[in-house]
């Protein structure tokens, strides 16, 4: 053995009697027997030599001997020294026998009882401390956010981002008192109507779950905020054809002017053009008598 725990407490305490002399004697021999892992030689000379005592030391290897060792036929042995290197040799052997087997054998991982009053926190989380009302609350509204975002992403196809910016709108909406199943009525809605038109940009949390527009959303009414033709919200007004401008701004054009009569045309246009910027010239033409 190259390495052995020395316990300084328990030495003093058995050796506080001993010369100086003594004392380097017993550790000299305690080393010795550790490294050779063999009991001190019975040959007093050998010793002596070894330790590179004296004659005149004799009787203090003597008294060393005779009071922390035994003899037997193979030598002076100690008992406290023959039980740790017995024991060191049983470590190694099963370091050895597991390293022929392809290392140590892993421990059985702890388990730990269900707890009962919250199944969701057991075994390898029972350690943590429980979440509050509040936390589970809040880890409940995150997960139903992802998925309404997930549910929105597949509908839209727009590939939005998981990120908290984007939940907000619908966690507000959640301590509205609205649910999940709401959420997801307003994207099946809105999802409907704008997809393939110029809306489909107001597809996204921010502008769905927008808290003056989700009842009416979910109601099927309304149009995102913004539009420029609709600014004031509400449906908005379909698109005119060519010839129903046209015919709008002839009646117009009448009621401004009765006496002139019905306003020629050309090719299907008002004729002369007529100027949308402004009435005024448009009614001094025709009051001129011109067709």
């Amino acid at each position: 053995m190259h390495y052995y725990q020395f316990n300084i407490a328990d030495y003093r305490k058995d050796t506080q009697h001993l010369s100086p002399i003594e004392h380097y004697i017993y550790r000299e021999l305690m080393d010795w027997y550790y490294l050779d892992e063999k009991p001190i030689p019975k040959k007093t000379q050998l010793v002596i030599r070894r330790l590179r005592l004296v004659s005149e030391n004799n009787q203090d290897l003597e008294n060393v001997l005779q009071e922390f060792f035994t003899e037997t036929d193979s030598g002076w042995e100690h008992g406290r020294i023959e039980g740790e290197i017995g024991r060191y040799h049983a470590k190694a052997d099963t370091a050895r026998a597991n390293g022929s087997k392809g290392g140590r054998p892993k421990k059985p991982k702890k388990t730990h009882p269900d707890i009962l009053a919250n199944p969701e926190i057991t075994r390898s989380k029972a350690n943590q401390e429980p979440l509050t009302i509040n936390q589970l609350k809040e880890k409940e509204q995150k997960e139903i956010a992802d998925r309404v975002i997930t549910d929105l992403n597949a509908k839209a196809g727009k590939g939005y981002k998981l990120i908290d910016t984007n939940r907000k709108p619908i966690i507000a909406r959640l301590n509205n008192g609205f649910t999940e199943s709401d959420c997801l009525k307003v994207i099946a809605n809105r999802c409907q109507k704008w997809l393939g038109t110029e809306q489909d940009e107001y597809l996204r949390p921010e502008t769905l779950f927008r808290a003056s527009k989700f009842e009416g959303y979910l109601n099927d009414k309304g149009a995102p905020n913004g539009k420029p033709n609709n600014p004031g919200g509400g449906n908005a007004a379909p698109k005119q054809t060519a010839a129903q401008r046209i015919a709008a701004r002839r009646q117009q054009l009448a009621a401004q002017s009765p006496d002139m009569g019905v306003v020629a045309t050309h090719d299907g246009d008002v004729w002369p053009p007529v100027d949308e910027s402004a009435g005024r010239g448009t009614q001094r033409y025709l009051a001129s008598g011109n067709s």
